[in-house]
């Protein structure tokens, strides 16, 4: 079990976060220190260690540190966790995402005290099975250099978090995309930009899902749309950070 403290130091570290207790260079130290102990104390590698395993902690620190730092990663995506719910399922579960559909029920005319009313089945929604898969990445690095603090922990560990980051950001934008093929034609417009166009575009999604309808594009796209489009909260999102690319 890798110690809780030594895993939010490490993630400090690397996202520059540190109190005043540690430097960068005091965390690297600190981090160093630990992988050595799990290492039985040595600064070197012993493959009869580790065919053994007597030093099986100093891979769960990597580990762990990858795991967390990809997640960090993807907190501060707004459109990733706007449309993507993060899951953890033990091994063999069914990943299994339950969609309620919305919907309004006739309301009949009656006689006081009459019961004759036709039912109406409720709506149950549809269950979405979502496949998974198994992703993993191999590099290569002589792990007695990052125990002699030859190599910078940070790097040993920020281009594979950065690369599990990016590979689960492309599979949520081709999921995305993706979603286009199976809209009803009501909900789609082609050819050049039209505002008017846009407008009704809007209040359809919005009278069908009782949401607030969003944007997204790309930079070149999004700039032909006026402020007058938008709603005034829309335009605080714009003045403050931009359009969505």
């Amino acid at each position: 079990m890798v110690d809780e403290k030594l895993v939010k130091l490490a993630i400090d570290a690397h996202n520059g976060t540190l109190s005043g207790e540690y430097s960068l260079a005091d965390s690297q130290e600190v981090l160093r220190q630990a992988m050595i102990e799990a290492n039985n104390g040595k600064t070197t590698m012993n493959w009869k260690d580790i065919r053994d395993g007597k030093c099986n902690g100093l891979f769960s620190i990597i580990e762990v540190l990858v795991n967390r730092i990809s997640e960090e990663n993807l907190t501060g995506d707004e459109m990733f966790t706007r449309m993507v719910e993060d899951r953890n399922l033990a091994l063999g579960d069914s990943n299994v995402f339950h969609v309620d559909k919305d919907c309004l029920y006739s309301v009949a005319t009656i006689a006081d005290g009459s019961q004759s009313v036709r039912r109406q089945r409720i709506e149950a929604g549809q269950d979405i099975t979502v496949n998974t898969s198994v992703r993993a990445i191999k590099i290569y690095e002589e792990l007695s250099r990052v125990l002699s603090g030859r190599i910078d922990f940070n790097k040993f560990v920020d281009n594979v978090s950065k690369s599990f980051t990016n590979d689960e950001l492309n599979a949520a934008y081709a999921a995305f995309t993706g979603m286009f093929n199976g809209l009803d034609s009501t909900y789609l417009q082609t050819g050049s930009y039209d505002e008017t166009k846009l407008l009704d575009l809007i209040d359809h999604v919005e009278a069908a899902t009782g949401e607030t309808a969003a944007i997204y594009g790309t930079r070149k796209a999004l700039r032909k749309i006026t402020t007058a489009t938008m709603s005034d909260t829309a335009k605080e999102d714009v003045y403050a950070m931009g359009l969505t690319d």
